[in-house]
């Protein structure tokens, strides 16, 4: 059973259409699980069946969030641009990748200016440089190529976990010496996902382990919100963010344009944005009756000047990007928000995702939304 098989198999009538006893049914399956198979690869599928929401785990690729799906209006709508695809594309592949141990590209600082740089920024290109060494480090890292560990996946009554786990691969000492025991999850329980990632460095290491981290979500709401999904709008962001120049680093700050900002906007083409712990921000859409929520819950031993929110709008416009990550563009060079975690620690990071769908009355106050005219 393929993953859209098993969603059709809790198919749920819409809400309103729910009886007594149907509604006695949610209650006592809320949360479910299944091992799935999805094109060779084997899945970890975890639902809780009353808030309608489904999330995918393909350990076989970095335990990438592969697929993740609301129940609304009656059918099960994928909210990830490719969401458990894996045909070979020459572009960005999609889904919700890890990106560790460097979220986005590095550069050592003797590559670190434009006429060093090739112009089409070549992954030869992204290094970092310890021990008086420079490196090559993969953009975005290399714990996404990985194949993790997994273990069943398992439901009780107040939640259902999927969980995965990888330890360091001797292959990848070259470009990054050291020894960890990395593990991610994904819970569904009444505070909606909430997604973690653990990071343990061997008390063999020879001094800190520097890391940064980001979840690389490529969302596509258009089975969702329909064809106009980009009229859609960010909420809460915050007051500036910062523009990223040809080599994807922060350059020049500005300040955003107003709390609700149009996914079409200019300004989240491809920004950095401030982020707090416990301070959502929200992805509504057009008409205001459906949103997506995301907030940090949790980062150990972090100052909230290390987190960020990393926007990118697809220049063909089949994918929007709103990515948290702990430190900023090229941390492991910069020390800009980089995590350097002692031989024998462990670091934790914990992100909260939620689905609502919501009306505002007609009473309500509704912040104003620039609006964007797609181009044709």
């Amino acid at each position: 059973m393929g993953w859209n098989q098993w969603l059709e198999s809790l198919r749920l009538p819409g809400r309103l259409e729910l009886n007594g006893s149907e509604l006695r049914k949610i209650k006592d399956e809320r949360f479910v699980s299944h091992q799935i198979v999805e094109r060779g690869r084997e899945l970890s599928a975890i639902c809780d069946v009353r808030q309608g929401l489904a999330v995918c785990m393909s350990p076989a690729d970095g335990a990438e969030l592969s697929a993740l799906a609301v129940y609304d209006d009656a059918q099960w709508n994928e909210l990830l641009y490719r969401g458990n695809e894996w045909a070979r594309i020459d572009d960005w592949p999609g889904r919700a990748p890890w990106l560790w141990p460097v979220a986005g590209r590095c550069y050592a600082p003797s590559r670190a200016s434009s006429n060093t740089v090739k112009p089409d920024r070549s992954e030869e290109d992204c290094s970092w440089h310890w021990n008086g060494a420079r490196r090559t480090m993969p953009c975005h890292g290399f714990a996404r190529h990985q194949a993790w560990h997994s273990t069943p996946p398992v439901a009780t009554a107040g939640g259902v976990t999927s969980a995965a786990h990888l330890l360091s691969d001797p292959s990848h000492r070259d470009i990054y010496p050291f020894d960890y025991h990395l593990s991610t999850s994904q819970e569904l329980s009444n505070n909606g996902l909430e997604i973690s990632f653990r990071v343990e460095a061997s008390s063999e290491n020879s001094g800190p382990m520097p890391f940064a981290l980001g979840l690389h979500f490529s969302f596509d709401f258009s089975s969702w919100w329909g064809d106009n999904w980009l009229q859609g709008s960010v909420e809460h962001l915050g007051r500036f963010a910062w523009k990223t120049d040809k080599m994807a680093q922060a350059s020049e700050r500005f300040e955003l344009p107003s709390d609700s900002i149009c996914l079409l906007d200019p300004a989240l083409k491809s920004e950095i944005i401030p982020a707090r712990i416990d301070e959502p921000v929200r992805l509504v859409c057009p008409d205001g009756s459906r949103a997506l929520e995301m907030s940090f819950e949790k980062v150990s031993a972090a100052s909230e000047k290390d987190l960020v929110w990393v926007s990118c709008l697809d220049p063909q416009n089949r994918f929007f990007c709103l990515e948290p990550w702990v430190g900023w563009p090229n941390a492991i060079n910069s020390g800009r928000g980089r995590v350097d975690l002692q031989p024998g620690q462990v670091w934790q990071f914990r992100l909260r995702l939620s689905v609502t769908p919501f009306s505002r009355s007609p009473q309500s106050s509704s912040p104003a939304v620039r609006q964007i005219v797609s181009p044709q």
